[in-house]
């Protein structure tokens, strides 16, 4: 009968008492915000991954005249970069080498795409423009959050 029922208790804390939202310490509340977070994050790059599918469905003919292909991309997996590197749960060097590598391969998929869309085609400057922008956003969040930590320490 034990665990039975286990999803209509409410939680023990470790000595046998119900927890209540009253005795979450201030600890485990600041989990919650960074859960809740990571979650709108994950559902950001999920959202902005479909935005640059969408544009990249666009066929060549359709496409606004203009210089903004190079921005544009650098823009785009700058935004897709940084929603990765907060979804993964913040600037460590080892998280923001997958948030990079990631936003990479997208860009590499979304070249592969764009094979297929009449009047586009792949251009390995637009990968290289990519990453560039994934580098930057990932890079600056680092030295942001390195400078903000420090600050704190003194």
């Amino acid at each position: 009968m034990v665990g039975t029922f286990s999803l209509l208790r409410r939680p023990v804390n470790h000595v046998g008492l119900v927890d209540s939202p009253e005795s979450k310490s201030i600890e485990d509340r600041s989990d919650l915000g960074r859960n809740w977070r990571r979650a709108l994050a994950r559902v950001g790059v999920v959202a902005w991954a479909t935005f640059i599918f969408v544009l990249s469905s666009i066929p060549g003919s359709d496409l606004p005249p203009g210089k903004y292909s190079t921005p544009g991309h650098f823009a785009l997996y700058a935004v897709l970069g940084a929603l990765i590197l907060i979804a993964l749960g913040g600037p460590t060097r080892n998280r923001a080498l997958w948030a990079v590598a990631l936003a990479s391969a997208y860009g590499v998929s979304d070249e592969i795409h764009q094979l297929f869309v009449p009047g586009r085609c792949a251009d390995p400057v637009d990968w290289l423009v990519d990453t560039a922008g994934a580098i930057t956003a990932v890079g600056l969040l680092l030295v942001l959050t390195r400078m903000g930590v420090s600050r704190n320490r003194n």
